[in-house]
């Protein structure tokens, strides 16, 4: 019996005295709990975790033996080896496909075969030199993959996947190709976010971390960059879109359960204090190209900026019908980006960068801790009051505005916060006397 269920029958009598359940539904979670099935499931769970760690363990023995010897091995010998691991995990995933074997033994033959396949299309590289670069080999494995995350419906592989259309879209733009192809990858990969909501909702969750993560890091990433500081808008838009998604998806939930609402919070708190700075502003200009490209190579970044105006415009709609409107409002960070981005074209950095985005991230971080204060959300208002610090501290030693400015607004920001810590007060005082 492990030490929740021991916690659970610990806390029976209580919740009898607290009349919450009855004496007969007490024992009947009981006798529930100490059954054959129960323990019979617990029993094949840890026989899957070994089970899989052994695998991993000889797997990783066989491999140090194999690279013993490997300069002795003949290119036929070499290329028999390659095959083996991938040849045995194969046969063990294929086992376990037809048995329906507990999913943590799914799990981890899945994961088994894909590194095996992995580090055989890796030896076979090195076998066979084609002169080839990298972004092939990593091409070859996302293709292998798809199948076994889809037949196998596995979460560890979902996550692998990527994080090698990661590493993919990073080779193929660093070697200046099209790493537009990576939309097309994420596409076949979308499907999956529904099997592992019909297999659990925390599977469900997980999936959603990886793609917000997959997101930020690949949308800079395939910026074609024909347009210097094109990437500012597409990032405001990203945002504000995971904001709006994630208000939809939120369920009341605890935080770590709404991925797209928190990276949205987070993700905009960053931009605006960075776009408040005057780096992000260097070079923005249309005269400005890729070296040895046209301006027809940054197309597709407009079909992006295209599709994140249409998901942030048609999630800010639904939200509205929905009747909440509060988030709807941080539309004003897109629009005030685009303004801001073409009032840069032609003087770099104006007045306009410092006052919106201080003022809007100001103004957020208020928003953040009122809003937590209302649900009660411990980490809304810790976004709020860092956001408000770091914002504080930036702005001391930064002299975009001018000292006089700098000054006047200290204290304008700080009778608010006092009006505001008042507003609240009264509040709390009303709620207690009730």
């Amino acid at each position: 019996m492990d030490y929740k269920t021991k916690w659970l029958f610990r806390e029976l009598p209580n919740l009898e005295d607290r009349q919450i359940i009855s004496a007969d539904q007490s024992k009947k979670i009981i006798e529930y709990f100490s059954s054959d099935d129960v323990a019979r499931k617990q029993r094949s769970q840890i026989v899957g975790v070994f089970s899989t760690l052994a695998g991993l363990l000889i797997g990783l023995g066989v491999i140090l033996l194999v690279s013993f010897n490997w300069n002795e091995l003949g290119r036929v010998a070499k290329t028999i080896l390659s095959f083996v691991p991938w040849g045995i995990s194969t046969a063990g995933l294929v086992y376990v496909f037809f048995n329906k074997k507990s999913k943590i033994l799914t799990e981890g033959a899945a994961l088994l075969q894909v590194l095996s396949t992995g580090a055989g299309l890796s030896l076979l590289a090195l076998i066979y030199p084609s002169g080839g670069e990298i972004y092939n080999l990593l091409f070859l494995w996302l293709i292998c993959t798809l199948p076994v995350m889809y037949l196998m419906n596995s979460v560890s592989i979902s996550a692998l996947y990527l994080i090698i259309l990661t590493q993919w879209t990073g080779s193929i733009q660093f070697f200046s190709l099209n790493g537009h192809y990576f939309w097309i990858m994420l596409a076949i990969w979308l499907p999956y976010l529904f099997f592992a909501k019909k297999k659990s909702q925390s599977h469900f969750i997980v999936q959603q971390w990886f793609l917000v993560a997959t997101l930020l890091i690949n949308l800079g990433i395939v910026m074609e960059k024909a347009a210097p500081g094109l990437w500012i808008l597409n990032y405001s838009l990203l945002a504000v879109s995971f904001v709006f998604i994630g208000a939809l998806l939120e369920r009341g939930e605890d935080y770590k359960f709404s991925p797209f609402l928190v990276s949205g919070i987070l993700a905009l708190l960053v931009l605006g204090i960075t776009y408040s700075c005057e780096w992000p502003w260097d070079g923005i200009s249309w005269h400005l190209r890729r070296e040895k490209g046209i301006f027809a190579a940054a197309v597709i970044d407009y079909v992006v900026l295209g599709g994140l105006s249409l998901s942030a415009l048609t999630t800010a709609i639904i939200l509205i019908v929905k009747k909440h409107y509060y988030f709807p409002i941080l539309l004003i960070f897109p629009i005030g980006t685009i303004i801001a981005f073409s009032t840069s074209m032609d003087n770099e950095f104006s007045l306009f960068q410092p006052l919106f985005y201080n003022i809007f991230v100001f103004a957020f971080a208020i928003f953040l801790v009122v809003m937590g204060t209302n649900r009660k959300r411990l980490l809304e208002i810790n976004c709020g009051v860092g956001a408000l610090l770091v914002l504080i501290c930036i702005r001391f030693f930064s002299s975009d505005l001018g000292i006089l400015a700098t000054g006047i607004g200290f204290i304008f920001a700080g009778i608010v916060l006092i009006i505001l810590n008042v507003a609240i007060s009264v509040k709390w005082r009303k709620l207690n006397e009730k």
